[in-house]
């Protein structure tokens, strides 16, 4: 089941056990929810990896790195639901992801909406959308982020090279970043981190770095800052070189982006 209507999109899929899966890498500009109704493996966000079993729940801002990894010989059915920062009903932390089990009343939450989505026509199922949305971080994503609840989804270990790495990057996202500067910083040779990062994160080191640059050249012309303020910002040398970078991201410019705003 397939769902678009305005910034809203909502799927279920469901997959059996021996069907050969290909999970791509994401970062979105739009908030994400996945539930899990059934599945194992881990998940991947940014220089985190989580377990997944029955009945997890994440919830992913914008502009973060993300993947999934659920073994051939398991089941694996899920609900995605992506959303804008409208929809958000009360000021939680947006810029980190939220991550935890729930029980079977949140499940029966995801199901009735399924349900939903069959019965009643896109102006009406995209409003019941919405109230859910409210719904869900009222009743769950509250109370873990502000009662102090603690999060049922154990951490798995990730190599700690890609995650220097990454905290790296982040940590210098406006410097002029490349490969061999990176992979000095890390004491080790270009070869190898690119290899072990690819390896892990399932894309390339500087593909990595280019898109975390894009979201955060988003964020600064989201608050005011011009094109060629945000250029010199985060590091390019060439403006037409972060012009075509940002056009390929977003399929606008980033004069249009700020106009929006």
């Amino acid at each position: 089941m397939r769902f678009v209507y305005n910034e809203i999109n909502y799927s279920v899929t469901r997959q059996n056990a021996g069907v050969t899966r290909h999970f791509e890498n994401n970062v979105h500009a739009l908030y994400e929810i996945i539930f899990v109704y059934t599945g194992v493996g881990n998940f991947v966000i940014e220089d985190e990896v989580y377990d997944v079993s029955e009945n997890t729940l994440f919830l992913i801002p914008p502009g973060k790195w993300h993947l999934m990894n659920v073994p051939k010989d398991a089941a694996y059915d899920r609900v995605v639901l992506y959303f804008p920062k409208s929809l958000i009903p009360i000021p939680i932390n947006k810029n980190s992801p939220v991550h935890f089990l729930v029980g079977n009343k949140v499940r029966e939450l995801f199901s009735k909406l399924e349900l939903y989505g069959k019965k009643y026509p896109p102006e009406s199922f995209y409003a019941l959308l919405c109230a859910f949305i409210t719904e869900l971080f009222i009743t769950v994503i509250y109370d873990t982020a502000y009662n102090n609840a603690e999060s049922d989804c154990n951490k798995n270990t990730m190599p700690s090279l890609v995650k220097n790495t990454i905290g790296y990057i982040n940590r210098n996202i406006t410097a002029d970043l490349g490969a061999q500067s990176i992979a000095d910083a890390m004491f080790v040779s270009r070869a190898h981190l690119c290899h072990v990062f690819s390896k892990t994160m399932q894309t390339g080191l500087m593909h990595y770095v280019n898109t975390k640059k894009m979201y955060k050249a988003r964020s600064m012309l989201e608050k005011g800052a011009s094109p060629r303020e945000v250029c010199e910002a985060l590091g390019y040398k060439s403006y037409p070189t972060f012009w075509r970078n940002y056009k390929a991201h977003f399929d606008k410019l980033p004069s249009e982006e700020r106009a929006q705003q």
